[in-house]
């Protein structure tokens, strides 16, 4: 150790300049070192008391100027004071990380290189000012890892444990004394990489662990400044992720994954699996998020805006597909749980070359509310759902060539408990023959036409086509249909034509109300020279849904009863 002579040095060659800090230091229970609450000391500038006894610098203490740290060398009791007068930087001196021979915000403390890719990290005696006169010390140690395995797989990050506490200063000048309230105690810091290969598949792991407590991150060494500065944000979370792809079996290949991060109140669990096995492939996606979790901005992901939205959320995906003979087959589906209400949403195609098929279905509970919270990217349009609360739908539609013609149907219903909009439209063409059927049927106690979207402006073209080609829509056809719960309609049209310009067709249309109806029935015939046409309508007394009608409807077929 320095002897006194080197003190006597030191004094003569005094360093000038700097602001007085004049404080009292209560000494713990096993402290070899008193930060003050000031670092960038002037050297030779400090006076050390130890209760009333003078110290001598080289003797009975040793002090690292830039960090501004004293090593006591003589005996002391827990609860000693430590009294110091010296000349600080106050640029410099009052903020940032300290080590020994360390300024501010330096990295400090000492790595030993192991064999096998492993380093042991030690940073004793480590000063933290947080700018307010709070200071704190910290011994940090662990080891840093990187190890290789054979086939190429590694493991890779770091183990750290932090020991942390307050020191009890007072600045004798101001009474400062610093915050009461900062973490104190022993934390740790746990961050692993793992990746291997095992029968061919490629395994990936990932485990974090970083206690609240700790603050130890100038010993993470390898990683760069952004990385650190997300791992500061993510102190108190828990990662962890598992991932295999790849994965070889008798046909085929199978990947999984799964990641989750969260903290005593909450996660975020996002699942994965996919597999193909010769034309066929299978993937299922899945994300919750629970209620309690809070800490959407720290993760640092670019969507943590709409992981927010989804909190409460549970969410599930799952998509196959299939190549056979000469055809195509897909499935797709997506649910939406939370623990007031549920939204599906299903859909089958199949294509071969003779036919074509398609099925789908939504459904949601009457108590399903978080409309606005759902991802655009998997095609929810939060706005038209939260008109359609309580509204299920299905479609199926199937198309042939097989039958010795073009054959299409599609059938729809819009459904709530008190009722349906049901819709049918087929046809079906072969030689000069076409024949065509289409329906729109509205239960009485369906009162949702108003919140079913497009589906309004479809449905009012197909109701108007009933009555003849080219018939647009008038601007108060809209609010007509609103008004048509109670109304059937329906149309059957055949033609056939007999070529060198003669042809011929008949149609019927019916439309049915409560009680009674309408029943209109046309035939029609032209050769290149002559044109006959037979239109018979027939309005019932009791039918009273006349006004009821589309404004266009009421055009092409009167508005009489009888």
């Amino acid at each position: 150790m320095p002897k006194a002579k080197s003190a006597e040095t030191e004094i003569q060659v005094a360093e000038n300049g700097g602001k007085i800090g004049f404080e009292q230091l209560v000494l713990g229970l096993g402290s070899y070192s008193a930060p003050l609450q000031n670092g960038s000391v002037k050297r030779a500038s400090e006076r050390v008391t130890l209760g009333a006894r003078m110290l001598r610098r080289g003797v009975d203490y040793t002090i690292d100027y830039p960090s501004g740290t004293i090593y006591l060398q003589v005996p002391y009791r827990p609860g000693d004071t430590l009294r110091v007068t010296y000349r600080y930087d106050e640029k410099t001196g009052k903020k940032g990380n300290f080590g020994m021979g360390g300024g501010a915000d330096s990295v400090s403390g000492y790595t030993f290189n192991f064999s096998q890719g492993a380093a042991a990290y030690l940073g004793l005696g480590l000063t933290e000012r947080l700018g307010d006169g709070t200071v704190m010390s910290s011994n940090v140690f662990g080891l840093n890892n990187s190890m290789g395995f054979l086939g190429g797989g590694s493991l890779s990050g770091l183990f750290m444990v932090e020991d942390r506490h307050r020191n009890q200063s007072m600045d004798m000048v101001t009474g400062r004394k610093g915050r009461s309230n900062v973490n104190e105690g022993q934390g740790r810091a746990i961050v692993q990489n793992l990746a291997t290969k095992f029968g061919g598949a490629q395994i990936t792991g990932y485990y974090q662990d970083i206690d609240k407590k700790f603050t130890g991150f100038r010993s993470f060494a390898g990683y760069d400044q952004a990385k650190v500065s997300q791992f500061q944000k993510e102190r108190g979370l828990k990662r962890s992720a598992l991932g295999v792809t790849g994965l070889g079996f008798a046909g085929g290949t199978a990947s999984t994954g799964f990641a989750t991060v969260g903290d005593a109140k909450g996660s975020i669990t996002q699942r994965s699996f996919g597999s193909q096995v010769g034309g066929f492939n299978f993937n299922f996606s899945g994300q919750k998020v629970d209620q309690g979790f809070s800490r959407f901005k720290d993760l640092g992901a670019k969507d943590w805006k709409q992981l927010q939205k989804e909190r409460g959320i549970d969410r599930q995906h799952i998509t196959a597909g299939l190549n056979f003979g000469g055809g195509t087959a897909a499935y797709d589906a997506q649910a939406v749980r939370t623990d007031s209400g549920s939204l599906y949403r299903r859909s089958l195609t199949a294509e071969m070359p003779w036919m074509k098929f398609n099925f789908n279905d939504q459904r949601m509970d009457d108590n399903f509310g978080r409309f606005n919270d759902l991802r655009k990217e998997d095609g929810w349009n939060g706005k038209q759902l939260g008109r359609e609360r309580g509204i299920a739908r299905q479609n199926f539609g199937f198309s042939s060539n097989a039958v010795g013609g073009a054959f299409n149907f599609n059938k729809g219903a819009i459904k709530t408990e008190d009722g349906s909009l049901d819709s049918v439209d087929a046809g079906y063409a072969v030689g000069g023959l076409n024949v065509q059927h289409s329906g729109r049927f509205i239960d009485e106690g369906f009162n949702r036409l108003s919140h079913i979207g497009a589906d309004v402006a479809s449905n009012v073209n197909s109701i108007l086509s009933m009555y003849g080609p080219g018939i647009k829509p008038h601007k108060s056809d809209t609010s007509g249909f609103y008004a048509s719960s109670g109304l059937d309609r329906s149309l059957w049209r055949a033609s056939y034509d007999m070529g060198e310009g003669a042809a011929a067709s008949f149609q019927t249309l019916g439309i049915d109300g409560q009680n009674g109806g309408v029943r209109q029935d046309r035939f029609a015939a032209n050769t290149k020279n002559v044109t006959f046409s037979l239109t018979e309508q027939q309005t019932d007394d009791e039918f009273s849904e006349i006004s009821h009608l589309m404004h266009s409807e009421r055009l092409s077929r009167g508005s009489i009863a009888g």
